[in-house]
């Protein structure tokens, strides 16, 4: 995993298509997450997540962020007699370091500012027997 600070002083100094191996070695990345759920009355819940990354490091997947928080409401399918069936409502915002921003730009040709905003829905359904599935959007 390269470090982000070593690879931009190699890029500085040998420009495009510089070779940032030496940028590379074994680290650690730190981060958290957590959840929280609480059932506000029967069958409708609350839900929140929050998460940061120190971004020092190279992103382990393309979805990798530093900072992350949502926020949803859920209902269970007792309500409509559907038990195994949950319907949710989520938004929240993410956020990449201005490093990451400047690799978006250059990697991708993406010209985002950051933070971004998200909002997604989703029903979560049990079939008869071991199958079920689940639908969902989150743009």
């Amino acid at each position: 995993m390269a470090s982000n600070h070593a690879a931009i002083s190699i890029l500085n100094a040998d420009g495009p298509g510089a070779d940032i191996s030496a940028a590379r070695a074994y680290r650690y990345k730190y981060g958290f997450g957590l959840n929280w759920e609480q059932e506000v009355v029967e069958n409708v819940g609350l839900f929140s997540r929050l998460g940061w990354n120190d971004g020092d490091e190279q992103a382990h997947a393309y979805t990798d962020v530093n900072w992350t928080t949502s926020l949803g409401v859920s209902v269970k399918g007792d309500t409509w007699r559907r038990p195994g069936d949950t319907f949710g409502v989520a938004g929240g915002s993410w956020r990449v370091t201005r490093l990451q921003q400047l690799d978006f730009d250059v990697g991708f040709g993406l010209n985002r500012s950051s933070p971004d905003h998200f909002f997604g829905i989703g029903y979560s359904f049990r079939l008869d027997g071991p199958f079920g599935g689940s639908i969902g959007n989150s743009p």
